[in-house]
């Protein structure tokens, strides 16, 4: 009797010891969250395009989203890219500032302004914080039966080109001649 005591203290204190052990032990990959594999879905078939860093900035490539959400890296919401074109009244002008934002740095809005036949090509930088740099003109409606017309070009961070214009007609009374 003595000896099938022991045994079955043994037995208990064994499997107790068993029991704090696996306690212990980590649990494998699949008992918890999914890791960074619905990140690295949301960046594969061009997703990459539509998300960015915490600072902003997007990806060149699926690989660059993949390994930045396998470091941690936290996706923002996406950006929405604006060009357009704010006219305020002046005198019998109006003012012209081209207004961007959401847009792909590094690189430039095109700019291309056409009065009559003439054509006048300028680069605004994007800023660091996807702004459009500094422009801003004029269209003229005075006396004379002049065209003008007002082009920007401009990339956002998915690479996609988006375009502002605006012309004369939009803003100046008809023309009434001599």
């Amino acid at each position: 009797m003595r000896h099938s005591r022991m045994s079955l203290r043994f037995v208990v204190t064994a499997m107790a010891l068993a029991v704090a052990c696996m306690s212990l032990a980590p649990a494998p990959a699949s008992a918890g969250p999914r890791g960074n594999s619905d990140a690295a879905k949301a960046c594969q078939k061009g997703g990459y395009k539509s998300l960015f860093r915490e600072d902003g900035t997007g990806f060149a490539n699926t690989g660059e989203c993949v390994s930045y959400a396998a470091k941690g890296g936290k996706f923002q919401a996406p950006v929405v890219s604006v060009l357009e074109w704010i006219v305020t009244p002046n005198g019998s002008n109006f003012n012209l500032v081209l207004h961007g934002e959401g847009l792909m740095f590094p690189s430039n809005v095109d700019v291309s302004i056409t009065i009559d036949d003439g054509v006048i090509n300028e680069t605004v930088p994007v800023l660091a914080d996807g702004t459009a740099g500094s422009f801003a003109d004029q269209i003229l409606c005075g006396d004379l039966p002049l065209h003008q017309f007002f082009r920007a070009d401009a990339i956002t961070p998915s690479g996609d080109t988006i375009i502002a214009m605006i012309n004369d007609t939009e803003v100046c009374p008809p023309f009434e001649g001599f």
